[in-house]
């Protein structure tokens, strides 16, 4: 198949399911896997996608997220872990013992709890994926009850909002979908997430957003908080990026 072809199908593939993994490709056309991150160069420089560790992601031309087109979990899960872990190490720092803290749900958040276990900390969170994680811990875990959606896996609704309420923060670490370097704001995918995000916020002595670049300069659907909000933004080092970014920023390296 001449390379034309593969990055013709490799698009398709992009449009259907948002995510190509440059083993499974590899396997598909029976090619090295050299080949095909050759091909994902040339598809990136020409606009249709974003590559990532593994892979690469669709890149969606309103660059909007919705209910539609995001990702589902187990595919966010394998994307940029790597980053995803130096962010987490990093902020878990800022955790001592005898604090109350909130580990908000999504894909971003849930290496963290790998360095907070064995602290004696209370954890409160709405994340299916995180208490999954966790076999044996010294910190105290309480989970958040409510509808459950398992397309984020975690818990949302006014079971979850009620019981959010009673909790005062220590540290409150929130995920978000996207955040625009430009406009100053962040994103949450839809509204339910966004009310259990913003009752923790309000609730917390000190708010940090976790993300990692796959997120900056994408719109979500709901705006969550402005970045100044913030009393820091942990996110992986990204050279590139030449937007001024606020004060409050920490490149994780």
């Amino acid at each position: 198949m001449f390379s034309a072809e593969r990055q013709k199908y490799i698009v398709d593939r992009l449009n259907q399911s948002g995510i190509v993994h440059v083993k499974e490709l590899a396997n598909d056309f029976k090619t090295s896997e050299t080949t095909i991150r050759r091909d994902l160069l040339k598809i990136e420089k020409d606009g249709y996608c974003t590559r990532v560790h593994g892979g690469a992601i669709r890149n969606y031309s309103s660059s909007v997220l919705s209910d539609e087109i995001e990702l589902n979990v187990s595919d966010k899960t394998r994307l940029n872990c790597n980053e995803k872990i130096r962010v987490c190490k990093e902020a878990a720092k800022l955790v001592k013992d005898g604090d109350c803290v909130f580990l908000d749900g999504g894909t971003t958040i849930v290496p963290l709890i790998d360095y907070l276990i064995d602290k004696r900390i209370k954890i409160v969170t709405h994340s299916d994926l995180l208490v999954r994680r966790v076999r044996t811990s010294v910190a105290e875990i309480i989970v958040v009850g409510g509808k459950f959606i398992s397309k984020y896996a975690m818990t949302i609704g006014p079971i979850a909002y009620d019981m959010m309420r009673q909790f005062n923060f220590d540290i409150a670490f929130i995920g978000c979908s996207g955040v625009s370097l430009n406009e100053g704001q962040t994103y949450t995918a839809e509204m339910e997430t966004r009310s259990v995000k913003a009752i923790a916020m309000q609730n917390a002595t000190k708010k940090y957003l976790l993300i990692d670049h796959s997120k900056l300069t994408v719109r979500g659907f709901t705006k969550l908080a402005k970045m100044n909000e913030f009393d820091a933004i942990y996110c992986d080092y990204v050279e590139s990026i030449n937007a001024n970014v606020p004060e409050n920023w920490i490149w994780v390296k």
